[in-house]
């Protein structure tokens, strides 16, 4: 029996490319769910989407964060008997034949817990790999390709950390509940981060991803939250994470503007986390 893929693009103030970008996959998958987590729904750039017996609108009208609009999906595919969900970000754009590559790669292995593309962000050129398939232990969420037994296993996404490190604290419980994480290298993902760009330190290139400063406070606050959760069992991880976190510190400092307002968010993040608050922060 072919297996069956539902798949999830979750929208926040989108712009007119996620129109083209959902092109690159829908005829890939039985069904696509649009879930939209503007505030305020986004008819102008839905309006322009064709109309397709594929799609279902899904929104709580408001903001419910990326946990939870992932949870809604994967539910209803679980539901309607889907095998297998395709997690998609709106400005991620599926490679030539990804989907196909990420389940004959799904195909292969019992204990999956996901198969991931290999992610061309930007401008980076893409390095050819050794191997068609490699473990890894953690993937961004875009481009996943989420087998649902996997999910219901694991108790699907943690929804209290609302949005950023999602992807990473799903990744290791798959790894502590024994599933794998398989990355594909012959599928290929085109995804954007942040409002990239890029600068020069003694020679060196750096760059600054911009983040809006409310992001910083979830960054840091989830972060710093997985070390606690599971920092005994990946210490490496933790290592590398660390130190990203203070090359990021760097890069507001030296190349980004409202360096104070990023910053305080960067230490509110902190104080909410020493504070166990899980409350929100509006995000602009």
């Amino acid at each position: 029996m072919i297996p069956r893929i539902a798949a999830v693009v979750i929208l926040f103030h989108p712009e007119e490319s996620v129109i083209a970008n959902i092109q690159t996959y829908l005829q890939d998958v039985q069904t696509l769910y649009i879930f939209d987590n503007s505030p305020s729904t986004s008819k102008d750039v839905l309006r322009r989407i064709e109309p397709s017996a594929k799609i279902q609108y899904l929104t709580e009208n408001r903001n419910v964060g990326i946990g939870t609009a992932l949870n809604i999906a994967a539910k209803k595919a679980v539901e309607e008997h889907y095998d297998y969900l395709l997690s998609m970000d709106q400005d991620s754009a599926a490679g030539q034949d990804m989907v196909k590559i990420l389940l004959s790669v799904a195909n292969k292995y019992s204990a999956i817990g996901i198969v991931t593309p290999m992610h061309k962000v930007q401008n980076d050129l893409l390095v050819s790999a050794e191997h068609e398939e490699e473990p890894v232990l953690i993937a961004m969420t875009s481009g996943n390709l989420v087998p649902l037994a996997a999910y219901n296993k694991i108790g699907g996404f943690n929804e209290k950390l609302f949005i950023d490190y999602i992807d990473h604290e799903y990744c290791l419980r798959l790894h502590i509940n024994g599933l794998s994480v398989i990355q594909a290298n012959k599928a290929v993902l085109f995804h954007r981060v942040g409002d990239l760009m890029e600068r020069k330190f003694f020679g060196s290139k750096v760059h600054p991803t911009n983040h809006n400063p409310v992001r910083l406070y979830y960054q840091t606050r989830n972060r710093f939250y997985l070390k606690r959760l599971y920092g005994k069992s990946f210490p490496e991880y933790f290592k590398k994470d660390r130190e990203a976190f203070w090359r990021s510190v760097f890069k507001i400092l030296f190349y980004e503007k409202h360096r104070l307002r990023k910053v305080v968010m960067i230490w509110r993040g902190l104080r909410a986390l020493w504070r166990n608050d899980f409350s929100l922060v509006p995000i602009s």
